[in-house]
């Protein structure tokens, strides 16, 4: 982030792991079977979802508190 920051950079990474994602990018590509099938800024993404995959995604994210972790579908 910091290199992004000072450098002015864009970068590309790629995981399965939504929560890294979202704290480190400003947008999200989510890409299914090799097909690009939503884009977003990172909180419309999280909050607006449109594609199955992209749910799928979101609802792997764990949640820090133990009480509503047990609560997610």
């Amino acid at each position: 982030m910091k290199l992004q920051r000072d450098m002015n950079l864009t970068l590309i990474f790629i995981s399965h792991d939504l929560s890294v994602v979202k704290h480190i990018s400003h947008k999200i590509l989510v890409i299914y079977l090799g097909n690009f099938v939503e884009m977003a800024e990172k909180n419309e993404l999280f909050d607006n979802h449109l594609h199955p995959y992209s749910k799928a995604l979101i609802s792997a994210v764990p949640v820090a508190d133990p009480k509503r972790e047990k609560e997610k579908k």
